[in-house]
C-alpha cells in the first residue's frame, strides 16, 4: 500500500499487478496461436505424408545436388531424376519462372493447339504482378506435380554460398520436411 502525501489517505498501486496480469493473458493468447498453428498444420497437410518421389528443379547455388543427398541418405524419398515419375516438384522459385519450366516438364495434352485467348495472350504484353524472382530469396517449395498445389515450403537463409553451408541448409530443410510429415500423420 502506498499512502498520498499530505493527504492522510491509503491507495493500492495495481499497474504492476495488472501488468503482470497482462503478460500472463499474452502468454497463454500466444501459446494457444502457436498450438492452433501446429494442429493446423496437422490438419491441413494430409497430401504430404503421401509423398514417396521428388524431382528437384536446379536450385541457387547447387542447393539441389545437397538437398537430393540428404533426401535420399534418409530413405523415406526417392529422387527421381525423370520428371514424369514424380509425385512431386522441389524448387526454390515460383511464379513466371517455374510455370514456365513445368510447361516444359509436363506439357498440356492441348499444347499445340492454337486458341483464340492464347493468340491474344501472345499477343499482348503479359501484366506481372509479382511473384516471378529470379534468384532464390531463401524459400523451398514443394509443389505437387498433379495441380500444382505448394504442400510445404520453408524458409532457411543460407549464410554463404559456400559448399559446407549449403550442406547444412539441406539438411535442416530435409529435418523440417521429415518433421511435417510426422506432423501430419494420423495418430493411432
Amino acid at each position: 500500500m502506498q499512502t498520498a502525501a499530505g493527504s492522510g489517505r491509503t491507495s493500492i498501486v495495481t499497474a504492476p499487478l495488472s501488468a503482470l496480469a497482462m503478460m500472463e493473458e499474452m502468454r497463454i493468447f500466444f501459446s494457444s496461436l502457436l498450438l492452433a498453428g501446429f494442429l493446423s498444420a496437422a490438419v491441413t497437410m494430409p497430401e504430404l505424408e503421401a509423398v514417396k518421389k521428388v524431382y528437384l528443379l536446379p536450385m541457387t547455388n547447387g542447393l539441389d545436388q545437397f538437398v537430393a543427398n540428404e533426401l535420399t541418405r534418409g530413405g523415406r524419398f526417392t529422387v527421381v531424376t525423370d520428371p514424369s515419375l514424380a509425385d512431386t516438384i522441389m524448387t526454390d522459385r515460383l511464379g513466371d519462372t517455374f510455370e514456365k519450366k513445368f510447361s516444359e516438364l509436363y506439357p498440356s495434352p492441348d499444347a499445340g493447339k492454337e486458341t483464340k485467348e492464347s493468340t491474344r495472350a501472345r499477343e499482348e504484353p503479359p501484366v506481372r504482378l509479382g511473384g516471378g524472382f529470379g534468384r532464390s530469396k531463401g524459400t523451398v517449395f514443394l509443389v505437387q506435380r498433379t495441380n500444382k498445389k505448394v504442400l510445404w515450403s520453408y524458409y532457411a537463409k543460407p549464410r554463404s554460398a559456400r559448399s559446407e553451408d549449403q550442406n547444412y541448409l539441406a539438411k535442416k530443410i530435409v529435418n523440417r520436411l521429415m518433421t511435417d510429415i510426422k506432423l501430419a500423420a494420423p495418430k493411432p
